[in-house]
């Protein structure tokens, strides 16, 4: 029996009210950006998803939203967890940085170790928001 729905019929279901006229502010492109988020908050989520279903969340996502802050508890830090405070996740699936770095990375590009832009947007509307960002 499953315990949550699956991530990926939310995230069908989910859907922006506001539709900007382009990533700059140019509508002369015809960005239609309906549906697509600025950012997503993605806190200690990850980790209770099965790994098929993991890959998939993740490549949605990268369709709907331009940057992405994530935290998410690797092995390392359940060590720490059940170590020093006695703390079991029974539901959570223990990963490595590795992995979830190497998930994550087909998807998004690292601009540090917890914002991350999507390469799906940059390639539908052909500019990195990064590049603005290392402007500044």
């Amino acid at each position: 029996k499953r315990l949550f729905p699956r991530i990926n019929d939310v995230l069908q279901n989910c859907t922006a009210d506001w539709e900007p006229s382009g990533c700059d502010g140019d509508n002369s492109g015809g960005n239609n950006t309906k549906g697509v988020f600025h950012l997503c908050v993605c806190t200690s989520v990850l980790q209770y998803l099965p790994e098929e279903e993991l890959e998939e969340f993740v490549k949605a996502l990268s369709s709907r939203v331009f940057f992405l802050y994530l935290t998410v508890p690797t092995t390392k830090e359940y060590s720490r967890q059940v170590g020093e405070l006695q703390f079991h996740d029974k539901y959570a699936i223990q990963r490595s940085r590795d992995y979830y770095q190497k998930v994550l990375s087909r998807y998004f590009t690292f601009l540090s170790s917890r914002i991350l832009e999507s390469k799906r947007l940059v390639e539908i509307y052909g500019r990195a928001y990064s590049s603005f960002v290392r402007q500044v």
